[in-house]
């Protein structure tokens, strides 16, 4: 047990103090609480604690389980559960949900639940695919031990909350009220930057020794795995074969369908439209309706038939209901992965998608909305993931070992450029000049400003980097190599760098600490690439954004 608690704080470190104070402390106030003699007479009052009594045993009872069933969720293993709940970790989830509650974390919605849900371990195979065999399995054998389903969902929905406030205060971002100074002087610490660039102008090595081939596969195996495809048949269900079992409509019902969608049909700017001028745009719309109703009910129908009598794909019965009911059958699709999917015009990807959450039991998809009609996706079979053989992806191989190779010694040239630079002995221009460089200038950057002006010279993801090694650069100091657009690498110098020392009487600070809740969440890397890439966009082309 001892080993249990050692691993949990040191994976837990930021939530020491709050792991004492619900493990240790309470716990030891119940204890001092419940002995005779200290009460004074008075009715003891329980500690409300997101919701739950935490003196009172069957309460607690339930807060452990939910822990020990929440462990057991993430881990994929139920044996251990129980132990390292009791360890402490079912006060810990207790604590995450009640600040997810402070904060006002709201419930996710469907899908979000959905996706959450096919990253619990419990539920992935050895591949860590999401299984919804194993999730229908545990949801039967929740509903045998535990009763009503819906209870799973609740303690799903709280893992959910969970997980969205550990991953918020471990980001980079994440900083407490009392280091708004900090922020706010690192966030206005203004640049004089400098640059150089140097074109990758190496040729690719030619000969690559079968040594050093056979090391390069086996110490980039995984880029060459052959992912897990499935083999799918799509079945088409098209709209206008139901035509004929369209309703009739009256001119006045056609009139109430419009009253209800007016909204829909009146032009931007345009005077109120009447139902005469769009009455065969109306009749139109309804129809469609209509006929994709009919033609979802149809496929729902065949899908629920196969399953209700047992159908088998690639069978007599199976051909045999595919032609009683007139289905369209796409058996040309190669096997896929997820992250390869087939080019098909008019197929959206999550059509193709949906081959991954199907299993042999259930091997048939919802109805999907396609172009003319809805399809199906039928899962034939999944195709086991592999390691090739280096033979045959040897050219593949060599291309990317040959690319290796180039990088390699371009970023040595780089290292060795960089090296000489901040050598206090170098004469920077004469070297430069050498090399036939030139020193350009950037804008003066600060993160509290655009930096478009970055994003034309570097990769995004590098300008976070540079971001990051600005905390420590001294005056005059040049950075390692950055990767830039079109094969080139960066090297930046920091000329100057200003930080305000007493800010907190500015009237820009004080606005600054007021809205600190919107500003640091403008720190975090996702949400500031969305502003590099919007800024860039507008600049290039500000007539379409």
């Amino acid at each position: 047990m001892l080993s249990g608690i050692q691993l949990f704080l040191e994976r837990n470190r930021r939530w020491l103090f709050a792991f004492l104070l619900i493990v240790i402390v309470i716990p030891f106030v119940f204890t001092i609480g419940s002995m005779p003699g200290l009460g004074y007479g008075k009715k003891k009052v329980g500690l409300q604690f997101w919701g739950y009594d935490l003196g009172d045993p069957k309460q607690m009872e339930r807060v452990v389980r939910d822990g020990a069933l929440s462990i057991a969720l993430q881990t994929g293993s139920e044996e251990n559960a129980w132990m390292e709940s009791a360890q402490g970790y079912a006060f810990y989830r207790l604590f995450l949900l009640h600040l997810a509650n402070v904060v006002g974390l709201p419930d996710p919605i469907e899908d979000e639940l959905h996706q959450f849900i096919k990253t619990r371990l419990l539920f992935l195979d050895e591949d860590k695919v999401f299984q919804p065999r194993l999730y229908n399995d545990y949801l039967k054998k929740w509903s045998e031990q535990f009763g009503k389903t819906q209870n799973l969902r609740r303690l799903l929905t709280e893992d959910y909350l969970c997980d969205r406030v550990k991953k918020v205060l471990a980001e980079p971002g994440f900083v407490l009220p009392k280091e708004c100074e900090v922020m706010y002087k690192y966030w206005t610490a203004s640049y004089q930057l400098q640059y150089v660039s140097l074109r990758n102008e190496i040729t690719l090595p030619e000969n690559i020794s079968e040594k050093a081939l056979q090391e390069f596969f086996e110490a980039h195996k995984n880029d060459y795995r052959i992912e897990r495809k499935a083999e799918v048949a799509l079945l088409f269900f098209e709209a206008n074969k139901h035509r004929a079992s369209l309703p009739l409509i009256s001119d006045q019902e056609l009139e109430r369908y419009f009253a209800l969608h007016k909204h829909t049909f009146q032009k931007v700017d345009s005077e109120d439209i009447s139902f005469e001028a769009v009455k065969s745009e109306v009749k139109d719309r309804w129809e469609k309706e209509q006929l994709n109703a009919l033609t979802e009910k149809c496929a729902t129908q065949f899908a629920l038939t196969v399953y209700d009598k047992g159908i088998q794909m690639q069978t007599v019965e199976w051909k045999q209901w595919l032609n009683d009911n007139d289905v369209r059958t796409i058996d040309t699709l190669p096997p896929y992965g997820q992250n390869s999917l087939p080019e098909r015009k008019g197929l959206a990807k999550e059509v193709l998608l949906k081959a991954f959450d199907l299993d042999p039991e259930r091997f048939l998809s919802d109805p999907m909305p396609v172009k003319n009609g809805y399809v199906l996706v039928a899962l034939k079979q999944f195709l086991d993931p592999y390691y090739p053989s280096l033979d045959t992806v040897k050219e593949r191989v060599l291309q990317d070992c040959q690319r290796s190779e180039r990088e390699k010694m371009f970023n040595q040239q780089l290292s060795r450029l960089v090296e000489e630079l901040n050598n206090p002995n170098t004469d920077v221009a004469k070297l430069l000049a050498d090399r036939g460089l030139e020193i350009h200038n950037v804008d003066t950057f600060t993160l509290d400003s655009s930096i478009v002006s970055l994003s034309q010279i570097l990769e995004v993801d590098e300008i976070f980097r540079l971001i990051k090694v600005l905390e420590t650069l001294r005056q005059e100091q040049w950075t390692s190599a950055l990767r830039g657009k079109e094969s080139t690498g960066i090297l930046f110098v920091c000329r100057s760098r200003s930080i305000k020392k007493d800010c907190v009487q500015e009237e820009a600070f004080q606005d600054f600490e007021k809205n600190f809740g919107s500003r640091k969440s403008l720190m975090h890397a996702e949400t500031l690439l969305r502003e590099v890439l919007e800024s860039t966009m507008n600049a290039l082309d500000p007539g379409k954004h």
